[in-house]
């Protein structure tokens, strides 16, 4: 069981950056995928105000004091996920945009936001 203080430290951004360049180590061994950042790395493009630059949400670890995620976790995304977890190539953004785009292509999400627009203006 993680002692109260790596579970504080857990939910820093310098926490969840470091744990965030671990994963994507990992990931990116499992996948044959390029990787060259740090958690400085990801610090420096952490967002100022914590905000999810696709939805607007602010970003934070889940509440339930957990590792887990919700809507509102901080996600590490790759802006071209052919390039791998490379300096440049990724950005900061909630989990719920992360789902949203991982599970879905672009033209689908340009008929979506179409939709809505539409149905809630």
């Amino acid at each position: 069981m993680k002692s109260q203080t790596q579970l504080k430290y857990n939910r820093t951004v310098k926490g969840i950056c470091s744990r965030a360049a671990g994963y994507a180590k990992y990931r990116s061994a499992k996948k044959g995928l390029k990787y060259n950042i740090d958690s400085e790395y990801l610090i420096s493009i952490w967002p100022k105000d914590s905000k999810c630059p696709i939805l607007g949400y602010k970003m934070r670890p889940a509440q339930d004091g957990t590792s887990g995620q919700d809507k509102y976790s901080p996600s590490l995304d790759r802006i071209n996920p052919r390039l791998g977890y490379v300096k440049g190539n990724c950005e900061w953004v909630c989990s719920l945009a992360n789902s949203m785009m991982t599970h879905a292509e672009g033209p689908d999400l340009i008929r979506f936001a179409e939709w809505i627009n539409i149905r809630y203006k």
